[in-house]
C-alpha cells in the first residue's frame, strides 16, 4: 500500500505540480487520525504531524465531515 502511493505520487507529482502527500487513516477504536504513509517532505519535518484530533488540519476536517476536499497553495 505504502509503495504503491509512493510510486503514484512520483509520477504525477510533476504533471499536478505537487510537492508533498499525507495519507492519513482513522485507527479502529480510537478518535482522530495517524498518519500511514507521506511523501515529499523529510522524516524531521513530520513533528506534530504523526497524529491529528479530528477536526483538526485539512485532514482532520475531511474526516470529520466524511466529504472530499481540494486544497492549493497550504502553507
Amino acid at each position: 500500500h505504502d509503495e504503491m502511493l509512493h510510486g503514484l505520487f512520483e509520477k504525477i507529482a510533476p504533471h499536478l505540480g505537487l510537492d508533498c502527500y499525507f495519507n492519513y487513516v482513522v485507527p479502529e477504536n480510537r478518535d482522530g487520525l495517524r498518519l500511514a504513509s507521506y511523501g515529499g517532505v523529510r522524516p524531521e519535518e513530520l513533528a506534530g504531524l504523526e497524529e491529528l484530533e479530528a477536526g483538526a488540519g485539512v485532514s482532520g476536517l475531511v474526516a470529520s465531515t466524511r466529504k472530499p476536499a481540494v486544497f492549493s497553495h497550504i502553507m
